[in-house]
């Protein structure tokens, strides 16, 4: 017989999806907390570099090179060679970390070539491995080591500066891309197919999102409560970023709202993302439904 659990799960807001924050490229090395996963520094509060940045840049790339192979996705506990492409500029800067779905930092991350690559320790057991001595190099290689268990989709969040190279912070180009490897793929990454921008999650809800119970089993509740009136949507995707159940799309008014929804009978077991998006914003939890 099915039954629900009663144990909730706060929402980590903006846990999974890239947003508009820059990298701060220091001539030594970057500091921690400026390669754009959440909860990163912007450039702007950072006050360095006065370039827009660029989400989703198509020209800075991370890939897995040699063997063992990171193309079809990730071992547990296995050792892989990665490289940065910065792209096409003057001078260069880099700063890359790997999250899991919560925003905790993932796997741990080595050097090849100390003399032009670092690694810092950063908030939320995050690693960030970044450029040293920024120069007309644009590229780089470091090793990454996966966690123990295949659960956890893995997102690389990278950040590069191509800058003119005029000793300003004056026209730099900030390129921002993510990537996302699971125990069968490794590629790009868009959340939800979009790349909404991150918004300041408390100035549209009050107090956090609720998403329960976790593991699913029959029904899934959304619990929020919104500061001001805005058009809410919600939904269900797999760890390739597919809609597999829409859940809600609806203008709302500021108060308390709660919702449950039945999808055992509409998907398999297995892990998915709950999308929450409101005001233009979008936000995630991962789920396992059993």
């Amino acid at each position: 017989m099915k039954r629900n659990s009663l144990l909730s799960f706060a929402f980590i807001g903006a846990a999974l999806l890239l947003g508009t924050h820059d990298l701060f490229t220091n001539t030594v090395q970057p500091p921690a907390g400026h390669a754009g996963a959440p909860g990163d520094q912007t450039c702007a509060t950072a006050g360095c570099h006065a370039g827009n940045a660029t989400l989703n840049a198509t020209d800075i790339t991370l890939q897995g090179v040699g063997s063992p192979s990171l193309t079809s996705g990730y071992a547990a506990s296995t050792e892989y060679n990665l490289a940065v492409n910065a792209g096409s500029a003057a001078t260069y800067g880099f700063s890359l970390t790997a999250v899991d779905g919560n925003g905790d930092g993932i796997g741990t991350f080595a050097l090849t070539s100390p003399a032009n690559t670092s690694l810092v320790a950063g908030a939320n057991s995050r690693q960030y491995v970044g450029h040293k001595n920024a120069n007309s190099n644009n590229a780089w290689t470091f090793k990454w080591t996966s966690p123990a268990t295949t659960t956890d989709s893995v997102f690389f969040y990278l950040a590069v500066n191509q800058a003119n190279g005029n000793g300003a912070s004056s026209g730099d180009n900030i390129r921002l891309r993510t990537y996302v490897a699971t125990a069968t793929s490794f590629g790009p990454y868009v959340a939800g197919g979009g790349g909404t921008s991150i918004q300041n999650l408390d100035a549209l809800v009050d107090g956090k999102i609720a998403v329960f119970p976790n593991p699913v089993i029959d029904n899934l509740n959304l619990s929020f409560n919104l500061t001001q009136n805005q058009l809410v949507k919600a939904g269900i995707y797999n760890l390739n970023g597919q809609l597999v159940k829409p859940l809600m799309d609806e203008e709302l008014t500021w108060g308390e709202h709660d919702r449950n929804f039945n999808v055992a009978s509409e998907m398999s077991t297995g892990i998915y993302l709950v999308k929450f998006n409101v005001g233009g914003s979008d936000y995630f939890k991962k789920i396992v439904v059993e």
